[in-house]
């Protein structure tokens, strides 16, 4: 149930893993609703952090057309569009009384993010994206997660039908979505730690193998036991509100529970796919993504900082 997972007193009573200090914003002038901005203005209230808002370039090459004009001069003529719209967000950021400045960078999107997300110390990379599906997904795959794939730190996806913002994230419910590997527990971690810093309840979702009518106990019992490890102190198997879900039908109930539930914040682990997965295939990750009503945050299975 909504809220009903108690707090351990015995937990510590701040969890500096989950607070993002520094945010990464993904800038896409073309976003008319700028739901990635207004996520992360949301959450630089919260936490008083500093934003850095980015924006990528992948240059044009210098063709003539039939007209005579140089793909290359429209490149600039972008580049100074893109220039001022970055302006502007960073002044209506630093206008909200918020940290801000800005970023850009040239070449590939989601090698110059990486770049710069560790240029900057990034504690959450976030983007926006329109859950590409269809020929749009086959030809230009899906930027957001290919980045959520690869990348070492934790990044907020907010997806179409996400709601928008207002005032301090205050989100009420903190799901996460894992398999039973050892790999996942940073996952499930993470959303813990960010559930208390944000004073919401915490449910965790946990994926059995395929075909499977029930869970494995042994790889729940491992999993389990890696998930006390990483939080001493917390009675994980009474404090932590569980539903088990068999892989084959993981779709329909994970979708069906996140309408129930209707939470804040939705956290996952990361697939590290290849470019294939993200052009080709529509696994769980891009399900919620494209129908979830909120952000999405997929935390890589390496990332150790869950474990400090």
């Amino acid at each position: 149930m909504k809220g009903s997972n108690p707090m351990s007193t015995a937990a510590p009573t701040n969890y500096p893993y989950a607070i993002p200090h520094e945010i990464l914003l993904a800038f896409d002038p073309a976003d008319m609703n700028q739901k990635a901005m207004e996520c992360s203005k949301s959450l630089a209230r919260r936490f008083g952090s500093h934003v850095t808002i980015a924006h990528v370039s992948q240059p044009v090459s210098p063709i003539v057309t039939p007209e005579g004009m140089y793909f290359e001069d429209l490149d600039r003529s972008a580049a100074a569009i893109t220039d001022s719209q970055l302006d502007q967000a960073v002044e209506d950021l630093r206008a909200s009384g918020l940290k801000a400045d800005r970023a850009e960078h040239w070449g590939l999107v989601t090698e110059e993010l990486q770049s710069l997300a560790r240029e900057k110390s990034a504690d959450l990379l976030v983007l926006g994206t329109h859950a590409p599906r269809g020929l749009d997904r086959l030809f230009f795959g899906s930027t957001a997660e290919d980045v959520a794939d690869r990348s070492g730190w934790p990044v907020m996806i907010v997806g179409p039908n996400a709601d928008m913002p207002s005032g301090a994230w205050a989100p009420k419910e903190v799901v996460c979505i894992v398999g039973q590997s050892r790999e996942d527990v940073s996952a499930a971690v993470y959303g813990y730690h960010l559930s208390r810093e944000v004073g919401a309840a915490f449910t965790l979702f946990s994926i059995t193998d395929k075909g499977s009518e029930i869970a494995n106990p042994v790889d729940s019992e491992v999993f389990f036991r890696s998930l006390a490890d990483q939080l001493p102190g917390v009675n994980v198997s009474h404090e932590i509100p569980r539903r088990e879900i068999r892989q084959g039908i993981a779709k329909d109930s994970v979708l069906r529970l996140l309408k129930a539930l209707q939470p804040g914040a939705v956290v996952m682990a990361a697939e590290h796919a290849g470019p294939l997965h993200s052009h080709f295939h529509r696994d769980l990750l891009s399900d919620v993504v494209g129908e979830a009503k909120c952000p999405i945050i997929v935390v890589a299975k390496d990332d150790q900082r869950a474990q400090g």
